[in-house]
């Protein structure tokens, strides 16, 4: 089983063709709009997990990802699910996803909740809070 070691939300991603090294631009950490609701029109998830075993095999991860936000429960259906596979011989999995038209409802923390299904159930596997608030337009 894999195990997500850390994520983020940016407004921008760039991997060097030659290095593979990921640079995140403008992560975003608050969410300021004049009115309700609210919406960013284009963010990247980047998430990193890592094997929990010491196997030289391949390792799949299915996961999806949900929001919650203020006072609300988590979205139904997720905002997004996929899979990714840490290769042979790695131990770690880098994935971004383009994630288009965010909607933000009202003020508070809205939580990127990321739920990985481990033998056909889906547990928590980590979240990213934003702050959503008002400001005066």
């Amino acid at each position: 089983m894999a195990k997500l070691l850390f994520c983020f939300v940016t407004e921008n991603v760039v991997i060097d063709s030659t290095t593979n090294l990921l640079s995140a631009i403008n992560i975003v950490e608050k969410v300021q709009t004049p009115s309700f609701p609210a919406s960013k029109p284009i963010v990247y998830l980047v998430a990193y997990w890592k094997k929990e075993t010491d196997s030289n095999q391949a390792e799949g991860v299915r996961f999806r990802v949900i929001l919650k936000q203020p006072n609300h429960r988590e979205t139904n259906p997720p905002v997004m699910e996929s899979e990714g596979q840490i290769p042979a011989g790695n131990d770690f999995l880098r994935l971004v996803f383009r994630m288009e038209g965010i909607r933000f409802d009202g003020e508070g923390v809205t939580e990127f909740i990321i739920r990985q299904n481990v033998r056909g159930q889906w547990q928590k596997a980590g979240s990213f809070p934003l702050l959503v608030s008002r400001v005066s337009a």
